[in-house]
């Protein structure tokens, strides 16, 4: 069997499993004749020409191509890059973990979203996952991260949205209740672990002498990533999703 895809139609890792085990075969329509879909199935388009190259599915996040190979790692000591280990405890390392815990309730709060038949809401939060892929990738190569882009929007215009979303969105500033409903209450917690990885982001990247040039950008995409997830709240609570 053959099916056709969108270019930039992305597969979740059951779908791509259940591709495998029956021997499915993929054929991506040209990119042109893909368009990104809002509420109702009506086109949006915010200015952004075609998908991120990090907005892919998920991989295991090392390939073992280049290695410590020689040098006898410890047990307390993991690898901070591919030449080098530093203790498990280091705030680089400290940082790893906290985005790969927010990967993990960002997955948990899409599959509530799963659930709950949200699927605009899903996608959204499935290009979140994929942008903290893009973080804990650029921090393990030691390279500034990629721009954010979600919804079609770009950096600039996810901060006009999340300062301004009246003017934007058509509605208020959320403002979190013990009543509100399970999903934006994921979604408040999904923020707050957002800003929590930024201070996370600060003490690993604390301007010493020698710090490396991406060291502002990360800081900064860390930034962008809390107001993404509040931007996600904003468009759900708009009635959007």
């Amino acid at each position: 069997m053959t099916i056709s895809l969108p270019a930039a139609a992305r597969l979740s890792p059951a779908a791509e499993e259940f591709i495998a085990a029956w021997g499915i075969s993929i054929e991506r329509e040209p990119a042109a004749s893909s368009q990104a879909s809002g509420a109702g199935g009506e086109a949006r388009d915010h200015g952004a020409a075609s998908e991120p190259r990090w907005k892919k599915p998920a991989s295991f996040p090392v390939r073992f191509t280049e290695t410590t190979a020689g040098y006898p790692k410890r047990e307390h000591e993991t690898q901070l890059n591919p030449h080098t280990f530093v203790p498990k405890n280091s705030p680089r390392i400290r940082l790893r973990g906290k985005l790969d815990t927010l990967h993990a309730i960002c997955l948990l709060t899409g599959s509530l979203a799963a659930q709950h038949r949200q699927q605009r809401l899903l996608l959204l939060i499935e290009t979140l996952a994929a942008y903290i892929r893009e973080l804990l990738s650029a921090e393990y190569h030691e390279r500034p991260p990629a721009p954010l882009e979600i919804d079609g929007r770009d950096e600039a215009a996810l901060r006009a949205a999340t300062h301004q979303p009246q003017q934007e969105l058509g509605t208020p500033h959320v403002v979190a209740s013990s009543t509100g409903s399970p999903l934006m209450l994921h979604l408040n917690y999904l923020r707050c672990l957002a800003r929590e990885t930024e201070l996370y982001a600060l003490d690993a990247y604390a301007p010493t002498p020698g710090s490396t040039a991406q060291q502002p950008r990360m800081i900064e995409a860390m930034n962008r990533l809390s107001s993404a997830v509040y931007y996600i709240e904003l468009v759900y609570q708009a009635g959007q999703a």
